[in-house]
């Protein structure tokens, strides 16, 4: 059988985890498994980013402004949809979601507005806004969540940091040069890498830790093990980065540039080194080590 190319998703619902793949290209319909295979289920609306399992449904935010929660087996809307005020001067584009907590989630648009979301079961289930901001600059990636607070970066170079409960300001940071990619969650902080090989960690609090530049512009997700910040850089190396203030204590050479970010796997980490190609790698060793 033929499936489409997008990220696989787990969900469970019910006591029982459905599989779902999502296919890229923004085309309005989710794949799910099924006992015999794989049944194709059409979206209310054709999502602006990856859908995200939330609140025992797939949360959608629909090309056509408004967001949805639904069934992910039928594909019909679980709850009323948020449908935002229409303002011809802050018309944007939803970002990706970030998961807050069980029970919230984080929704930006490009236009600078942020809104944390949660479910209302009564009178009637509906998606509602529980805390809501807009800045005065337009936001140039999806934001990302520590434990308490909301990261965001701006079209001025601006790192700003929300607190997560009302939305309010906890601090703001200037890159030394244009962000690269999106703010990454890893172990309840978020990691900012700008072009010139800049790396920042903003705490649990929301609070900036530090930041240091590598020299090397860094290559997707990084991951914690114990108080150590693992990253990949574009020149094939893997970086071990204390936590405490971001001195480098560890480095291994892959041999090759990576074309992806480090993945878990339990305790095992892998490192994607070509098309199809991936090498694990042991970051208990400290020092220069061979992967």
């Amino acid at each position: 059988p033929r499936i489409p190319d997008g990220p696989l998703l787990r969900l469970n619902r019910g006591g029982k985890e459905l599989e779902l793949i999502v296919p890229r290209g923004g085309v309005g319909e989710v794949w799910t498994s099924v006992s015999n295979g794989w049944a194709k289920m059409e979206l209310p609306s054709p999502p602006t980013a990856t859908p995200l399992p939330w609140a025992g449904g797939l949360f959608v935010a629909g090309e056509d402004g408004r967001a949805y929660l639904v069934d992910p087996s039928t594909g019909r809307s679980e709850a009323e949809p948020l449908v935002p005020e229409f303002d011809r001067d802050r018309m944007g584009r939803w970002l990706e979601p970030a998961p807050l907590d069980a029970d919230s989630l984080i929704l930006a648009d490009d236009a600078g507005r942020i809104r944390r979301l949660t479910v209302q079961d009564e009178p009637a289930r509906r998606i509602t806004v529980q805390a809501e901001t807009t800045l005065e600059q337009r936001i140039i990636a999806a934001p990302a969540c520590t434990a308490s607070a909301v990261v965001v970066v701006t079209n001025a170079g601006d790192v700003r940091s929300l607190a997560a409960r009302d939305l309010s300001p906890i601090g703001a940071w200037t890159l030394a040069a244009p962000l690269l990619d999106v703010p990454r969650a890893v172990d309840g902080r978020v990691a900012v890498f700008d072009a010139s090989g800049g790396v920042s960690l903003i705490d649990r609090d929301g609070r900036r830790a530090w930041s240091v530049s590598i020299g090397t512009p860094v290559v997707g997700t990084p991951l914690v093990r114990g108080e150590i910040l693992w990253l990949l850089d574009r020149s094939g190396r893997a970086r071990g980065l204390a936590l405490a203030d971001g001195r480098e204590v560890a480095s291994i050479d892959l041999g090759s540039q990576p074309v992806g970010g480090l993945i878990a796997l339990g305790a095992d980490v892998l490192a994607p080194s070509g098309r199809g190609t991936v090498q694990p790698l042991n970051l208990d060793q400290s020092g220069e080590a061979k992967p």
